[in-house]
């Protein structure tokens, strides 16, 4: 056998491990990648933005030995699509996969997003998402629709809804954005990710991609769990903290509007309060029975006071003023 036989396969896949809202789980999310993903060869891109001493050490550990990373410093807290925007250009693979830290993948995950890309003539593939023993973000994935409202234009989510495990892939218009597959030459079309935007940046992505006219394709057979906290550790808690921010949110929010033209959006600020109150297992109870409280309020009024074209203006961000 002559030495070409033994060489390693060459990479089809960057994989691009970058943060999302802690650093705690990194190093078992990216064990269990590299675990589950033996079936598509791969280099992985590693974005640190001020990764904690002890977190760091971790992930170095996972890939000692391994000669196919590189590694992206910034010296600062980077948002999600920072991250992305800093990836795109070193990217020189066919396919690139952006994966949170915080995302647990099934195995044959990556194979079954490469297949459907290639079956549907797509350019970007979305897996199934779970949070726990339920689906994440179900509600999100979907298709769009344009309504008109007092004012101007309401962009409305309509899910897929059903059994995820019994369905066939299919495209969609809206999708998390947690881990996708792109083929590279649409990862690195400008634009695609903005940097000011964090709690709505998925929406931003999705809608771009629709402009653009280029298919996403749900494939339910590629599994992703999201491991959320609580905890979140002391030495994380400000980069959590930032991410979270109800006022970025809300900036997040206003931006979004102005630049796609639209009076109502779906709302993130309630999952960004949400999230907030993760950081102790004592605060995440305490709020989620204030909430419970809540809804049970909501739900009678709703029922008893409002109109059902009322009742909608509940879940949608509306511009100020």
């Amino acid at each position: 056998m002559n030495e070409a036989d033994t060489s390693p396969a060459k990479p089809l896949v960057t994989i691009a491990f970058i943060p999302r809202e802690r650093f705690s789980r990194a190093a078992d999310a990216l064990r269990q990648m590299i675990e589950n993903t033996t079936d598509v060869p791969y280099k992985l891109l590693i974005v640190d933005c001020r990764t904690p001493a002890p977190y760091l050490r971790d992930i170095e550990g996972v890939l000692k030995g391994r000669e196919d990373v590189e590694w992206v410093h910034a010296d600062r807290y980077l948002m999600p699509s920072e991250s992305r925007r800093l990836i795109a250009p070193l990217v020189t693979t066919e396919y690139t996969c952006l994966l949170e830290n915080d995302c647990f993948v099934a195995p044959g995950w990556l194979s079954h997003l490469m297949a459907a890309v290639n079956t549907f003539d797509a350019g970007v593939a979305a897996p199934l998402l779970y949070e726990g023993n339920r689906y994440h973000a179900d509600n999100l994935l979907g298709t769009f629709l344009r309504r008109e409202v007092k004012g101007g234009t309401r962009l409305e989510i309509v899910a897929l809804g059903g059994d995820h495990e019994t369905q066939q892939a299919q495209v969609v218009q809206s999708i998390e954005s947690h881990v996708l597959l792109f083929r590279t030459e649409v990862l690195q079309h400008p634009g695609l990710f903005d940097e000011k935007l964090t709690t709505h940046d998925f929406l931003d992505i999705c809608l771009t991609l629709d402009k653009l006219g280029i298919k996403v394709v749900f494939e339910p057979k590629a599994e992703v769990t999201l491991v959320y906290p609580p905890p979140v550790e002391k030495d994380e808690q400000d980069f959590f903290r930032l991410r979270w921010s109800l006022e970025v949110d809300g900036q997040s929010s206003d931006l979004i509007r102005k630049k796609w033209g639209y009076k109502e959006i779906i709302s993130a600020t309630a999952f960004a309060r949400e999230r907030l109150h993760r950081d102790s297992w004592l605060n995440l109870g305490i709020y989620t029975l204030k909430v419970r409280v809540f809804r049970r309020l909501r739900t009678w009024f709703r029922r008893y006071v409002l109109r059902w074209g009322q009742r909608r203006l509940l879940d949608y961000d509306r511009t100020r003023g």
